[in-house]
C-alpha cells in the first residue's frame, strides 16, 4: 500500500474525477496538507478501514475546494457577501455547545449550516430539492457509513447531513483543522494547526458562508469547538461577532471527548485508551488557554456570552433568552414558540454512554489545571 505522502497527486486527481473540475485555487493547503499527510504516515495507527477513511476525508476536502472554487467563480457577490453579527457558539468539545446549537437553530430568524452544504459548497438550494441532489446523497451516505461502522459515536454526537453542526465541514478544505490530529494521531500537524496563524483559513471559511447563504436576510447561527484553537482568527475574521462560550466542568467535559475520540478511532486502528486519551486531553486543554489569553486581549464586556451547560440543561430556555438579551437580539413569538416546540420534543444531541474520569486515561487532575492554565480559574468564577 503506497503512503499518504505518496498519493499527494492521485488524492488529487481522485478529487478531480468526481466532479469534473481542476481548480483548487491558491496553494497554501499544500503545506499543511503535506504535513498532515507525513503524520498520517509515521504516527498513525490505521486499519485497512482507518485507510479508507482517512483516504476518503483527504479526497472530500479536496473536492470541497473544488467545487467552491466554482462558485466562487460563478457566483462571485455571493461570495463576497458581509457577514454582519454572527451568532457563534464556542466550547470546549463535549461542554454542550451541540445542544445549544440545536435550540437557537429553531429561531426562523437563524440561518445554519449543515454538513452537506459544508462539504459541498454551493448557493443553498430550495429545501425540497435536497433529498435529490447528488452531493447531498454522497453526503448522507458517507455520514451513514460512518455511523454503521462505529455505533458509539452516533450515540455521543449525532450527525445528520441536513442538520445544523459544526463550521469544520467547511473549514476543513483549507487544510486547517484540528479535526486532523483528532481523528488520528498527527502530532507534528497538531503543534502546526495550534501554533498557526488560520486567518486564511477563516478568511475563506467567510467566503464560504457568502457563497452557501447569498442574500439571504437570516442571521448566521454558526458552532465549533475548533474555534478555541484560533480564536484571534475568527474574531478577525467576524469582528462583530456575537460569541457565545457555553462552559462545562473542563475535567468532565475532557474525559468526556477523549472517550468519544477513543471509540472512534477503535474503527480505525486500535491504540490504547490512555495513549489516546492522553494525547487528547493535552492538546485540547492547551487550545482552550491558548483561547483565554485571546479572550483577555479581545474581550470588552459585551463581544462574549458566558453560560453554563448546567444552566443550558435545568433551563434551556431562559438560557437562550439571556443570550439574547446580552446581544440585543429581538426573540419574537414565532422564535418562543419554536424554542418550546424543540424543549417539549425532548430531542438531545447526544449522550455519553458510560462516561469516564480523567484519571481513567492516566492524567491527573493537577496536570489538567496545568494544562487549562486561567481558564480553570474563569470557570470556577462562573460557578
Amino acid at each position: 500500500m503506497d503512503s499518504f505522502e505518496d498519493q499527494f497527486a492521485q488524492f488529487h486527481e481522485q478529487a478531480m474525477q468526481a466532479c469534473n473540475l481542476s481548480d483548487f485555487g491558491p496553494d497554501d493547503y499544500v503545506e499543511p496538507m503535506k504535513l498532515a499527510l507525513a503524520d498520517y504516515d509515521r504516527h498513525s495507527v490505521l486499519n485497512d478501514v482507518g485507510h479508507g477513511v482517512i483516504q476518503g476525508s483527504v479526497v472530500g476536502m479536496l473536492v470541497a475546494r473544488l467545487l467552491a472554487e466554482e462558485g466562487f467563480k460563478r457566483y462571485p457577490d455571493f461570495a463576497n457577501a458581509p457577514i454582519r453579527r454572527p451568532l457563534i457558539i464556542i466550547g470546549q468539545l463535549r461542554s454542550g455547545t451541540t445542544a445549544l446549537l440545536q435550540l437557537l437553530s429553531k429561531d426562523p430568524h437563524n440561518q445554519w449550516l449543515p454538513p452537506w452544504l459544508g462539504s459541498a459548497p454551493m448557493p443553498r438550494p430550495p429545501r425540497d430539492s435536497w433529498e435529490s441532489n447528488p452531493w447531498y446523497q454522497a453526503v448522507t451516505q458517507g455520514i451513514d457509513t460512518i455511523n454503521k461502522l462505529c455505533p458509539v459515536f452516533e450515540e455521543t454526537h449525532v450527525i445528520r447531513a441536513d442538520q445544523p453542526d459544526e463550521c469544520r465541514f467547511a473549514l476543513q478544505q483549507s487544510f486547517w483543522s484540528p479535526t486532523i490530529p483528532s481523528t488520528t494521531s498527527a502530532p507534528n500537524y497538531a503543534r502546526w494547526c495550534l501554533d498557526a496563524d488560520a486567518r486564511g483559513a477563516f478568511q475563506r471559511y467567510h467566503r464560504l458562508l457568502g457563497l452557501i447563504g447569498g442574500d439571504a436576510p437570516q442571521r448566521w447561527l454558526l458552532k465549533d469547538p475548533c474555534h478555541l484553537w484560533a480564536l484571534d482568527a475568527l474574531i478577525d475574521t467576524f469582528p462583530d461577532a456575537c460569541i457565545v462560550y457555553i462552559h462545562r466542568q473542563p475535567e468532565l467535559a475532557l474525559a468526556s471527548a477523549a472517550n468519544m475520540i477513543f471509540e472512534f478511532r477503535q474503527m480505525l486502528g486500535a491504540q490504547p485508551r490512555e495513549t489516546v486519551g492522553r494525547e487528547q486531553i493535552a492538546m485540547w486543554a492547551r487550545a482552550q488557554a491558548r483561547a483565554e489569553q485571546v479572550r483577555e486581549r479581545y474581550d470588552d464586556g459585551r463581544r462574549f456570552c458566558d453560560v453554563r451547560n448546567e444552566d443550558l440543561q435545568r433551563d434551556p430556555i431562559g438560557t437562550a433568552e439571556l443570550i439574547y438579551r446580552h446581544f440585543d437580539l429581538p426573540v419574537s413569538d414565532d422564535t418562543c414558540r419554536a424554542w418550546q416546540a424543540h424543549v417539549a420534543s425532548g430531542q438531545r444531541a447526544g449522550r455519553t454512554p458510560h462516561p469516564l474520569a480523567i484519571g481513567d486515561f492516566g492524567v491527573a487532575s493537577t496536570q489538567v489545571r496545568e494544562w487549562l492554565g486561567p481558564y480553570h480559574d474563569r470557570y470556577e468564577s462562573l460557578k
